[in-house]
């Protein structure tokens, strides 16, 4: 592909038609496009950091000098095309069946970074081959490259950030995937629709409404537009690698890789219609078996979970996150399989996870 000149001009409406007439997905939306000037979203970003309010994400203090200027992303760079993958939401009761975990809706999809890149990619080298359409360079990102993605969809025209700190879009809710495209067509940026954080109405807006703050179990939204990963199920049960301390199980409830609460609460997702998706993992585990996951075999892991997001917390994480919401849920099974963990994991973080399980069931036992 022959790079076009920065300074080239290209008229967004003609050119989003044609990418919204390629879209075949019925659940991926073009947002919008923007230029790629973060502004005071970076410097708010330093702060949270700052505040270590990342948990022990340490890979989010690299590159800052590119998500400070995402034009550092690719030579040439000049605007972003926003995309949403819808997803339906699944938990909208408190706990999950008996003897079962909770998985964030999102992760009953394949591995989004390798569908959503493969549509995408798909898409932007077909449109490349348009005779009327001047070449363009691209790169597409999938929660793959240090970019401030919802800094980026919150300047198209529609959407806000939610005080649950997703990206939240008035008619679709916040249940998507954000993917960006990056190209060196200088596109006209779209005018931002005036949006009053501090009213709710057609176009968005959290208004006085604090749901996602009051639901949350765990007081990592207490800050309204700061998430403090500290206290986030998700963090402990996807980004933590070591043994959680006590104190923090309550935390996890009965989920076991990532959290829907202050999702499944914001009214703007209260009527979303389903989103069901050919990229659906089949059958699904959504309502697996916890005693099933913590003897999980390496064998077993690999034929489950292999090619979806749930590898990201890896299998002794699992294994381990399943312990933890047994001892919630009160699991009859627990003392037994916790002093058999030996035949089931080697993993240093299982082994002394049985061990916390059981010193607090003898705690128990005894009347402490």
């Amino acid at each position: 592909m022959n790079s076009t000149s920065p300074s080239n001009m290209i008229d967004p409406n003609p050119f989003k038609t044609k990418v919204k007439d390629m879209i075949l997905d019925p659940n991926l939306i073009l947002l919008g496009n923007t230029d790629l000037k973060v502004g005071s979203s970076f410097q708010l970003f330093q702060t949270w950091l700052k505040q270590n309010k990342h948990a022990e994400m340490a890979f989010l203090e690299n590159y800052q000098e590119i998500r400070q200027d995402p034009k550092k992303l690719m030579d040439h760079a000049e605007s972003a095309l926003v995309f949403g993958y819808k997803y339906s939401l699944q938990h909208k009761t408190k706990t999950s069946p008996p003897q079962t975990g909770r998985i964030a809706s999102y992760a009953l999809l394949k591995d989004y970074h390798r569908f959503l890149k493969k549509i995408l990619n798909t898409l932007f080298e077909k449109l490349n081959l348009d005779p009327e359409q001047p070449s363009f360079e691209f790169r597409v990102l999938v929660d793959s490259a240090p970019v401030l993605e919802r800094a980026l969809a919150h300047k198209t025209h529609f959407g806000f950030i939610g005080k649950n700190t997703f990206y939240i879009h008035p008619d679709h809710g916040s249940a998507m995937l954000i993917a960006i495209v990056v190209v060196d067509l200088k596109l006209e940026p779209e005018q931002k629709a005036k949006i009053e954080p501090t009213e709710r109405t057609e176009l968005g807006g959290c208004g006085s409404c604090k749901r996602c703050q009051v639901f949350c179990p765990t007081g990592a939204l207490d800050e309204e537009y700061r998430l403090d990963a500290r206290k986030c199920i998700s963090y402990w049960t996807i980004e933590h690698r070591g043994v959680v301390p006590k104190d923090k199980w309550f935390m996890f409830e009965d989920y076991v890789f990532g959290c829907d609460i202050c999702q499944n609460i914001c009214p703007y997702n209260r009527n979303l219609p389903e989103a069901t998706s050919p990229h659906e993992v089949k059958p699904s585990y959504k309502n697996m078996d916890l005693a099933t996951l913590a003897s999980l075999s390496q064998e077993q892991y690999e034929k489950t979970f292999g090619g979806t997001p749930v590898t990201r917390a890896k299998r002794h994480g699992l294994q381990r996150n399943a312990l933890i919401a047994m001892y919630q849920k009160k699991d009859a099974r627990l003392e037994s399989l916790a002093k058999n963990i030996n035949q089931f994991s080697d993993h240093e973080v299982v082994l002394k996870t049985a061990k916390q399980v059981l010193e607090l069931l003898s705690s128990k036992s005894l009347g402490h």
